[in-house]
């Protein structure tokens, strides 16, 4: 593809046209969702992601709350960094969903970093698991009417964010278990999800196994990759058909998925992909969103909208990371790339009015003429 620099319009080669994009507010629905996270943690700058993150069409924005930041003292909220957030995607008419997650310093002794990331409150005491559930209270009331998603840790699969045991499929049951129980105390709407990094068959069927679907709306998974489309439509008809035995009412969402923009210098390098650059960073986008679109997912977020690099990127262990370069936007900068632009037009493209359906193509080869 070609692309002007008018943020407003795809152009497309061979005068195929271009793609007048939509703001928000002019797109009525759809099931793109642009990532937001990390603000716990003062990664980016959101000021500068408002008006263009509005200007692509995206409906749906996955904010993550960070306790540590929202309960900075015991016992005292602070929700107004989030208020800000919140109020200025709704007003561009981008509806947040919160995941909600991570620990508390204030309540976790040997913590090497304050940010607590996969610190879980069901293993410091407690205290510690009172302060969890009245945190949840807080937060669901402040934000009753404005939030009702609720994304219930952060990739809990995985060891490195479910600290200081390892991952458990029953354990995270026991947490999703306790942590709705609240949220729905408080906001009789609040539509709740379970969420794992890439697609864990053997971890999804343990939660449904321990009883976790009596407890979510949703599960959202974050199917990273370097080929998006290998092996992927079988993994999801196996995770659609354990929720038909066990939960048949749980919907599917891709709740988090990214590729960079350059090869070396970012954090994730163990996706292995290489020779990268802001075209085929674009290219990587088309075919992530689209495979999940024709797989019918509910939810389907891009992670993120801008490269993570105002604060170091560090995890529970304290080490300090290189940057995430997964943006559409470029860090610092806050201009958009290629994939920018393809995200656009994909917005506006496929909206509530688009329809799926199965298609079937037969190559037709002329043996007379190549012989």
């Amino acid at each position: 593809m070609d692309f002007t620099n008018d943020c407003s319009v795809v152009t497309l080669p061979n005068d195929f046209g271009s793609i007048p994009c939509r703001s928000s507010k002019t797109v009525k629905n759809s099931r793109f969702s642009i990532g937001f996270e990390a603000l716990d943690r003062y990664m980016f700058k959101p000021e500068p992601c408002y008006d263009l993150v509005a200007e692509t069409g995206v409906k749906w924005a996955r904010c993550m709350t960070g306790w540590r930041r929202c309960e900075p003292e015991k016992g005292v909220y602070d929700f107004a960094w989030l208020d800000d957030v919140v109020d200025n995607l709704l007003s561009r008419g981008i509806q947040p969903w919160f995941n909600v997650g991570y620990g508390n310093k204030l309540y976790m002794d040997d913590i090497p970093h304050e940010a607590a990331v996969g610190c879980v409150p069901l293993y410091y005491g407690e205290e510690a698991k009172q302060a969890w559930c009245d945190y949840i209270t807080a937060l669901t009331l402040h934000f009753e009417g404005r939030v009702n998603h609720f994304e219930i840790w952060n990739e809990s699969n995985g060891d490195a964010f479910w600290l200081p045991k390892g991952a458990s499929g029953k354990e995270y049951t026991e947490l999703v278990a306790l942590t709705s129980t609240y949220i729905r105390q408080v906001n009789l709407n609040a539509k709740v999800a379970a969420c794992l990094f890439g697609v864990d068959i053997p971890f999804i069927r343990e939660c449904l196994k321990s009883g976790m679907g009596e407890y979510i709306q949703f599960f959202a998974l974050h199917p990273y990759g370097n080929i998006p489309e290998i092996g992927y439509v079988n993994e999801v008809k196996v995770i659609r058909s354990m929720l038909s035995e066990y939960a048949p009412h749980v919907k599917l969402w891709q709740g988090e998925c990214g590729c960079p923009s350059q090869t070396l210098g970012h954090h994730d390098g163990w996706l292995g992909l290489y020779n990268m650059d802001e075209t085929k960073q674009a290219k990587w986008v088309a075919r992530r969103l689209l495979t999940d679109f024709s797989l019918d997912f509910d939810l389907i977020s891009y992670f993120h909208a801008t490269d993570l690099m105002e604060s170091d990127y560090v995890q529970a262990d304290g080490k300090i990371r290189p940057p995430v370069m997964m943006g559409l936007l470029n860090g610092k900068s806050y201009t958009p790339k290629i994939a920018y632009q393809t995200f656009c037009g994909i917005c506006s493209l496929f909206d509530e009015n688009t329809q799926t359906a199965t298609l079937y193509a037969r190559p037709y080869f002329n043996v007379s003429a190549a012989i």
